[in-house]
């Protein structure tokens, strides 16, 4: 199992080519492997704040690659000086679940945004339901969103 970072210029002013600086996170890798996560760390985002920076993370808890109904989503925070995760941060499962009652979740993103009522900010996270164990049409595109 690889998370896999990356470093990418891509339009360098000194006129160079493209470049990207790939590094695999294995500190990062094991916090995860130690809550039983079993492979597939894949889509991640991030937030800064100013009380340090939170990746939302996918995971497989069951078997990887062959497993959707087993995907789950984590809350890690780690440092604000730290620019990649390095394992040391904190790991929270998030256990979103639909009204049909869905937890397999994938591909999340995390954004703060402007309140669409002019109300302040408010944080929009989107995932991607499997259809695997959904229920009632659930499968696909899933946004949630909280008031700041």
């Amino acid at each position: 199992m690889n998370a896999v970072t990356g470093n990418r210029w891509m339009f360098d002013p000194r006129g160079l080519a493209t470049t990207a600086n790939p590094s695999v996170l294995d500190r990062y890798n094991l916090r995860f492997t130690s809550i039983g996560v079993t492979g597939n760390l894949g889509q991640r985002d991030m937030l800064a704040t100013t009380s340090g920076r939170y990746l939302i993370q996918e995971g497989n808890v069951g078997t990887p690659a062959a497993s959707w109904d087993k995907w789950r989503i984590f809350l890690y925070r780690y440092a604000e000086a730290s620019v990649v995760p390095d394992g040391s941060g904190t790991i929270v499962p998030i256990a979103p679940q639909t009204p049909g009652g869905n937890t397999a979740f994938g591909n999340p993103s995390i954004s703060v945004v402007d309140d669409p009522a002019g109300r302040g900010k408010a944080v929009v996270i989107s995932y991607f339901l499997f259809s695997e164990r959904a229920k009632n049409g659930e499968a696909g595109r899933l946004l949630y969103y909280f008031r700041l």
